[in-house]
């Protein structure tokens, strides 16, 4: 991007710097550019609202970065957008930021993702949309992991840590994210090496 120049609007002028600094803090605006997988569309085709959302992605899940950009002339107060993952989306740029000179119509805490089916995608996340605006959102994505009671096959937790749980090899159950040895019913899992 250019330099500001004199005649600037000091709005404008403001607007620029933020944006250069963020390209050089987030790698997923420049690391793959070349490539099919630093980009990938969320949203392309709802030609009614005039709004498209893209990630950017290296091939650190938690430097991916979603852009949400409305082309039309109204803002949504709670639009929904898919999202790639469950974790948390904090808004780092807004164009309709007051700073800039716009109405402020921003997104000023952090998104958590639900899980409610949008865009083809399994979570998502409510978001104010300006008028003629681009947000653009940080994504942390929270460690998910089935659960490891047989009771409850479909169960989801969350945890702490990328480990099983202990519940899992005490009871060893047959978690398939952990190589404890399968169920009853004949289910093949590998069984762990020997401490």
């Amino acid at each position: 991007m250019m330099a500001p120049d004199k005649d600037m609007p000091k709005e404008l002028e403001v607007c620029v710097k933020d944006l250069n600094n963020m390209y050089l803090a987030h790698p997923a605006l420049y690391q793959l550019d070349d490539e099919y997988d630093g980009f990938e569309w969320v949203q392309l085709m709802k030609y009614e609202e005039n709004v498209i959302a893209f990630m950017r992605k290296t091939e650190k899940p938690e430097e991916t970065i979603l852009a949400v950009c409305n082309f039309a002339a109204i803002p949504y107060e709670n639009y929904n957008v898919g999202v790639p993952f469950a974790g948390k989306y904090k808004e780092i740029f807004n164009s309709d930021d007051k700073k800039y000179g716009g109405n402020g119509v921003v997104n000023t805490r952090v998104k958590a993702a639900k899980k409610a089916e949008c865009d083809e995608r399994e979570y998502s996340i409510t978001l104010k949309l300006p008028a003629l605006g681009v947000a653009v959102f940080t994504c942390t994505p929270e460690e998910i992991e089935k659960a490891c009671c047989r009771a409850q096959p479909d169960q989801e937790i969350h945890h702490q840590d990328k480990n099983c749980t202990k519940g899992c090899r005490e009871n060893k159950s047959g978690c398939k994210n952990c190589s404890e040895t399968g169920d009853e019913k004949g289910d093949k899992r590998s069984t762990p090496n020997s401490e």
